[in-house]
């Protein structure tokens, strides 16, 4: 899933999800008892971003838990463009390849 917003890094990585402490990016655990996970650092030829992975959690009527993992990238192009990415139930091979071909694109006025 991809969305794209106006705005800078900070901004988007809040709004995906993510969280700063000591000038470090993580991503929260996504039920009580799930671990923190820092995000990395990543960048392309016209942007720059970070990324994590973390598990989303459901627990069934029957008692079953339904773990899947989860990647969540946040890029921008230094512009005011940012896009958030997620990728569900995908590798991290497949994940960071389809984030690494990401473009910004100008519109034409």
């Amino acid at each position: 899933m991809v969305r794209t917003l106006d705005g800078g890094l900070e901004a988007a990585a809040k709004r995906a999800g993510f969280r700063k402490r000591e000038s470090k990016w993580f991503m929260p655990p996504s039920y009580p008892l799930g671990e923190t996970i820092d995000a990395e650092e990543i960048s392309g030829e016209h942007w720059q971003g970070i990324k994590a992975e973390n598990v989303e959690r459901a627990t069934e009527v029957s008692g079953e838990v339904d773990a899947s993992e989860v990647w969540t990238a946040v890029i921008n192009d230094g512009d005011g463009h940012s896009a958030i990415v997620e990728g569900f139930g995908c590798s991290e091979n497949r994940f960071d390849n389809f984030v690494h071909s990401f473009q910004f694109v100008s519109t034409a006025k």
